[in-house]
């Protein structure tokens, strides 16, 4: 108790009761040389309140009960500039809040029950191949760099989101300032809100080969940079329509992809960005049962924002992507248009890029199926009317083609209305 300076040694030291490290309760009073090292020690529970300490280890360290990192009440932040914690076993929650670190290192960690991080404002978060059986929670932290967490297992609810200081208060947000890594690891359930994510030059946040069991889910946040979720397999429904991504035009390419579906399979429904994804959407060999994009930023009400950059970088990658169903085919601003679904579609399916001069029919084929299934027979028939033309004006397409394909739609638009015939 009011520990002022010196190093404090507990490695493989085991001790039957709790221990504690807590400052006095004078302000001024600051333990800035403070060095704890437990590494490897067995202690019943650890609670390290209003400490400001210059490295603690806690590296392979089992506590038997609870891990706590706090500032007691009317205490200023609690303080480390290294905190490692590499291989610790917590059978109890772990709690970190209030906390200004210079880096959290929690690699291969077993956590046996909570993980809470609030409040905690550091510059890096390294939880790689740790493994958190109960609920993890990210409250209003600001990380400077990245958040790490590859290869790991939350087996219950990861949650991000705002904390609420008080009432009538706009929550305060999460900030990365570098990219929040995800990748490889197995979740109960994701949820992202009142999170803001920068990194303009790269991808923000990174779901290459998650395992998701149940929702995936993010509203109410803004990525200032690219979303990657390739080969993610969400076993319920994939839920971006309140994410808002947004990178400066000035750090985009012809090829630059603001959102990185591809390869995605989720079993239930994938709902879309409402507001406009400034930059490319990949979805090539993904695969849903039902496509939400009745009001998404990537259909052609916002055309007019293209102008604004490379007709490339807004391209829509749709080859080899399967859906079942629409959500709601006829729900356009274009509503009171006959022909707004087939006006809707067509342009969309006219951002696919096909691959080097050659026409790719799969997406035209999927869409035009989907339709048909749905009772909008005129509109896949339209569909597959453009699709013909569109084959005939391929580049590749020979001479013979393009003259026998012409012929045939003057004659009886490639089979699909017959009654034309009769009127020649």
């Amino acid at each position: 108790k009011n520990c002022k300076s010196g190093t404090f040694k507990l490695q493989k030291t085991y001790v039957a009761g709790h221990v504690t490290f807590t400052s006095c309760k004078n302000k001024k009073i600051r333990v800035t040389p403070l060095v704890i090292n437990a590494s490897r020690a067995l202690v019943k529970g650890l609670n390290l309140s209003s400490v400001h300490a210059s490295k603690i280890n806690l590296n392979h360290t089992f506590v038997d009960g609870n891990l706590n990192f706090k500032r007691n009440r009317n205490f200023e932040k609690v303080e480390a500039t290294d905190f490692k914690a590499v291989g610790i076993n917590v059978s109890g929650k772990t709690y970190f809040k209030d906390c200004k670190l210079d880096k959290l290192n929690l690699r291969d960690a077993r956590l046996a029950k909570d993980l809470d991080l609030d409040c905690v404002d550091t510059t890096e978060i390294n939880l790689s191949r740790a493994i958190v059986s109960g609920n993890a929670f990210v409250t209003g932290c600001v990380v400077k760099g990245d958040f790490k967490a590859h290869d790991t297992t939350f087996s219950k609810d990861l949650k991000f989101r705002g904390k609420i200081s008080g009432d009538n208060q706009e929550p305060q947000q999460n900030i990365f300032s570098g990219q929040v890594d995800l990748s490889e690891s197995k979740i109960g359930e994701l949820l992202i809100s009142k999170t803001f994510f920068s990194v303009p030059d790269g991808c923000a946040l990174c779901l290459d080969k998650a395992d998701i069991e149940g929702w995936c889910r993010i509203k109410d946040s803004k990525i200032n940079g690219s979303l990657s979720a390739q080969s993610l397999e969400c076993r319920r429904s994939l839920d971006l329509s309140e994410a808002s991504l947004g990178t400066p035009l000035h750090n985009q390419t012809d090829d630059y992809i603001a959102l990185n579906l591809s390869g995605v399979q989720v079993k239930r429904g994938l709902s879309m960005p409402r507001t406009y994804v400034n930059g490319g959407i990949d979805l090539s060999l993904a695969s849903c049962d039902i496509l939400d994009d009745a009001q998404s930023g990537w259909m052609c009400c916002n055309d007019q924002n293209q102008s604004n950059s490379s007709n490339n970088s807004h391209n829509v990658n749709l080859h080899g992507f399967q859906y079942r169903l629409f959500a709601d085919a006829s729900a356009y601003d274009a509503a009171s248009s006959k022909d707004s679904v087939f006006t809707v579609r067509k342009s969309w399916l006219k951002r696919s890029p096909d691959k080097v001069d050659c026409f790719n029919p799969q997406p035209w084929r999927q869409a035009a199926s989907v339709l048909n299934s749905m009772g909008y027979e005129q509109v896949s028939r339209k569909l597959s009317i453009e699709r013909r033309t569109q084959e005939r004006k391929a580049k590749n397409a020979s001479l013979m083609t393009k003259v026998q394909g012409w012929f045939l739609y003057w004659l009886a638009e490639y089979g699909f209305n017959p009654w034309k015939t009769l009127a020649w």
